[in-house]
């Protein structure tokens, strides 16, 4: 083989290992560059994703925050409902206070009025009554007067039944009912009325103007906060 074959075979080889090297860098350099747009893509989502959950995140603290937000206000306003609503009831009782000293013959009647209540709803043979010191007297009097009222008021009911009614008409003519001196009510504790007892003490009527008064607002608490505070009715 000539000098001159060798250097056309070495320019051939040479030409072949470049081209092959050509060929390899392109498919690196193509390579690479696929897979860094593979990578950005990957990174690009996990900024995404984590972007998202940032957010989710952030929207539901804002909805917890708005949720306190919103329960402290109810309970601000229920607290402030609340006082006002006792208020109301504080005031009756200073008005109905005022009344009792003010008006001793409306007094009188409303006592006469709780007395055949009391009677009536205990419907016992033996009654006693306690009441506040100041009242003694007044009570004393009422008796007989609230006595002979419930008897009539026997007489007029349950004539429908009359099992029930000779029953109770028994009962209204046996009845005796007397001033029990040794239990008075606590003057700091009711303003008025009287609290009536039956079979030895285990039977008992709360008919005192607090208790009334207690009941009364508890009936009407629902309008009450509701034309104080319409948006907790």
């Amino acid at each position: 083989m000539g000098d001159r074959q060798i250097a056309q075979m070495c320019k051939f080889i040479k030409q072949e290992a470049k081209e092959k090297a050509n060929e390899i860098a392109i498919k690196t350099n193509h390579d690479f560059n696929k897979e860094k747009q593979l990578k950005v893509l990957n990174a690009k989502k996990k900024i995404d994703a984590a972007f998202t959950l940032k957010m989710e995140r952030l929207d539901s603290d804002k909805k917890v925050e708005r949720s306190k937000a919103v329960g402290a206000a109810r309970r601000k306003k229920g607290v402030k409902a609340h006082e006002l609503v006792q208020k109301v009831k504080d005031d009756a009782l200073k008005s109905l206070q005022q009344q009792i000293k003010s008006n001793p013959s409306g007094y009188e009647k409303l006592m006469t009025q709780v007395l055949v209540e009391s009677i009536t709803k205990l419907n016992e043979v033996n009654i006693t009554v306690e009441c506040l010191p100041r009242d003694a007297q007044l009570v004393t009097k009422l008796l007989p007067t609230a006595l002979e009222a419930y008897k009539q008021t026997v007489k007029a009911q349950h004539k429908e039944d009359p099992i029930k009614y000779e029953t109770q008409l028994a009962t209204s003519a046996k009845c005796s009912i007397q001033l029990d001196s040794s239990r008075p009510l606590s003057e700091k504790s009711y303003i008025g009325g009287v609290k009536c007892v039956g079979l030895n003490g285990r039977i008992v009527c709360d008919n005192t103007l607090n208790t009334r008064l207690a009941l009364a607002t508890e009936a009407l608490l629902p309008t009450i906060r509701g034309s104080l505070f319409p948006q907790l009715a």
